[in-house]
């Protein structure tokens, strides 16, 4: 009765608070944290009666914003003026405004110029800046819902209450329509933030600093209730066995297709491989595969893994297995939950301990260190928590790499990542690395040793100067035969930088257009999110800069390179585009496929359970409604992931997540 009560008051109180509310002139002031490092800071203050400003300023890496925002609202908490200005993430420019006036809408950002009549309350969402009035105008509907513009709806939740350790008390809400998952707000007595909590990226009100531990905590807990509870409706057992029946099966081995087969399944293993001869067993549920391709389970070898709505679009898209190539060691619980069953995803194959020096570039994950000696110490660490793979980034110093990497091979682990800020890619296979991470480091390798491209000149120098590299040159053929001489792999990342070099905020890339239609209403206006700004007269040639990028990789699958496919993006989806981008270079579907199947599993020594459709291998299969070999974007068609012998349906699992199923 008492938590009845408690509920009841609260609710009272958020309606008569139609608002956040601020003594004028105060200024509630966060830190922005990165894996525990202060990386900047914002505010919000309340100017003036219904008047706010806020700030928001931070650096990942050379990346990251610096927005001022102004905004007024009604007494409802409907915000009726807008003005952004500074610069986005990708450092481009950002000058946004909005005016409720008359019941018609104006709106004009780098993206859009729109006008629209408004019957009922909506809610303006910037495309860069936080929009704090959300819960305040939600909280203020007597349906606690309202419609977003330009598009959407979105509602809100009351979750949890919590007491603070100043004893005042806290509200965990979740709201919908913002995304894949539910957004998880923390907000106090007066509607005003607490912060944004996680594992990694923490935005703290100073006054809740020693509060985090607990409020993440709490967020977790109800996050991992929601996916375990979906979990347990969209998961399909076979009691008996499954059997495909006249499907088309993809060998990735030999990388040609077997018409007409049957594949038996049973208990989580292939049980048999036969033409249409082969006996299908009495009980078995029978999928006709006729006019369909059996392949094996996609793997995605670059991630960074954070479950959740990730789980799920992977595999929806047919991803069953995933090299992470850095993360928070929240990692490993994250594997544990797939691995029990408790929640849906991926199977985390291969796991990259990622190493950064100490500084101002240094990346928000893994572990940083200030001298070789601690990076000797976090090598080993990574090995005895059962870590495969050791990744250096780009402020490890240049005379630490070989030692690393000595240390690294000592215990058995592969190298790979980005190339250290003065130090090129030669210099880095030559110290000892196994694997080159994202395609623009191969690019600065002709530039020199002396470009410090821990910030965002490893984009922009390339954006500028890879459409001119040539690839007939003696330079480059030695760079070449160098990979070739010491077994080196690549992991070019193409699907991100096709979105850096080719989309403008008006104007997504073309990977992300084709599933512009599918995504939620409000993550369609960020799909040029990570788009550079070329200086003016250059937008040709950052466009040709993809081109060359695509050059590059066809020339490196010549030479008989290691190959394996792998994101950095939005699960899933990217993926599929990364294939096709593989393609459009030049380089045959059959081998396409094979860097995301069995090129995977054989640089993952897992060749022995994964990676082909084989008797006796783990049961990861995925049936493609269609023919990639023809039409490498059939790949997109998933029609069922069959991932250690369970069932998934991509409609119903891209359904609980928003995401619009394949036409």
């Amino acid at each position: 009765m008492k938590r009845i009560v408690s509920l009841f008051l609260l609710l009272s109180q958020t309606y008569l608070f139609a608002q956040g509310k601020l003594p004028i002139g105060d200024t509630l002031k966060y830190d922005i944290l990165f894996n525990g490092r202060k990386a900047g800071y914002s505010w919000l203050c309340q100017t003036g009666p219904r008047q706010y400003a806020s700030y928001q300023e931070y650096n990942d890496r050379g990346r990251g914003p610096k927005l001022l925002t102004t905004f007024k609202t009604s007494p409802q908490g409907i915000v009726t003026s807008l003005h952004v200005e500074g610069n986005n993430y990708m450092k481009g420019k950002v000058a946004e405004t909005y005016e409720l006036l008359n019941s018609v809408a104006r709106w004009e950002n780098t993206a859009e110029k729109q006008q629209v009549s408004v019957t009922r309350p909506a809610i303006y969402l910037s495309t860069e800046a936080d929009a704090p009035y959300l819960p305040w105008a939600l909280l203020a509907s007597p349906e606690k819902k309202i419609d977003l513009l330009p598009a959407g709806q979105s509602s809100i939740r009351l979750l949890k209450e919590h007491i603070l350790k100043n004893g005042k008390n806290a509200y965990l809400y979740s709201i919908t329509g913002l995304g894949f998952d539910p957004s998880l707000f923390w907000l106090d007595e007066n509607q005003m933030s607490l912060g944004s909590f996680s594992d990694s990226f923490n935005e703290v009100r100073e006054d809740v600093r020693d509060d985090v531990g607990d409020l993440y905590q709490i967020q977790k807990e109800e996050m991992d209730g929601y996916y375990s509870k979906l979990t347990s409706q969209l998961v399909s057992k076979s009691r008996t066995g499954i059997a495909f029946h006249n499907v088309n099966v993809f060998d990735s081995e030999r990388g040609e297709v077997l018409p007409a087969r049957t594949v038996l399944i049973r208990d989580g293993k292939i049980q048999d491989v036969g033409d249409a001869s082969l006996k299908l067993p009495k009980g078995y549920t029978i999928i006709e595969g006729k006019g369909k391709t059996l392949l094996p389970g996609l793997w995605d070898m670059h991630t960074h893994y954070g479950g959740g709505s990730e789980g799920l679009l992977n595999i929806a898209c047919g991803i069953t297995n995933i090299r992470d190539m850095g993360n928070s060691l929240s990692l490993l619980e994250l594997q544990q939950q797939i691995d029990n069953g408790e929640v849906i995803g991926p199977r985390i194959v291969y796991r990259s301990g990622i190493i950064d020096g100490d500084g101002p570039y240094t990346v928000p994950l893994g572990i940083s260190v200030s001298n070789l000696k601690e990076g000797l110490r976090a090598i080993q660490k990574y090995d005895s928590l059962g870590y495969q793979q050791i990744k250096l980034y780009s402020s490890i110093k240049p005379e630490w790499v070989k030692p690393m990497a000595d240390e690294a091979h000592r215990l058995g682990l592969r190298v790979a990542g980005h190339i250290p800020s003065h130090m090129t890619a030669t210099q880095a296979i030559n110290a000892g690395y196994n694997e080159i991470t994202h395609a623009n480091m191969l690019f600065l390798n002709f530039y020199g040793d002396t470009v410090d491209t821990r910030s965002m000149r490893r984009f922009t120098l390339v954006g500028e100067k890879a459409a001119s590299l040539d690839f007939e040159s003696q330079e480059f053929k030695d760079f070449v035969k160098l990979f070739q001489d010491k077994h080196i792999s690549i992991d070019p990342t193409l699907g991100v930088f096709e979105g850096m070099f080719t989309s403008s905020p008006s104007k997504p890339s073309l990977g992300y257009s084709k599933i512009m239609n599918r995504l939620p209403a409000t993550m369609q206006r960020n799909a040029s999110w990570g788009a550079l700004t070329p200086p003016p007269g250059q937008e040709e040639t950052y466009r040709n800069a993809m081109k060359a990028m695509q050059k590059l990789v066809k020339k490196f699958y010549d030479a008989g390179i290691l190959i394996v496919s792998g994101t950095d993006d939005l699960a899933g989806f990217i993926l599929h585009r990364e294939l096709e981008l593989y393609a459009e270079a030049g380089i045959p579907t059959t081998e396409v496929l094979k860097t995301a199947t069995y090129n995977a599993a054989k640089l993952c020594d897992k060749l022995d359970v994964l990676g082909t459709i084989t008797k006796g291998k783990i049961a990861d299969v995925i049936l493609v409604d269609g023919d990639p070999i023809r039409n490498i974007s059939d790949i997109r068609r998933v029609s069922l992931v069959v991932k250690d012998g369970n069932l998934y349906d991509p409609k119903k699992l891209l359904e609980a997540i928003s995401v619009k199923y394949f036409e």
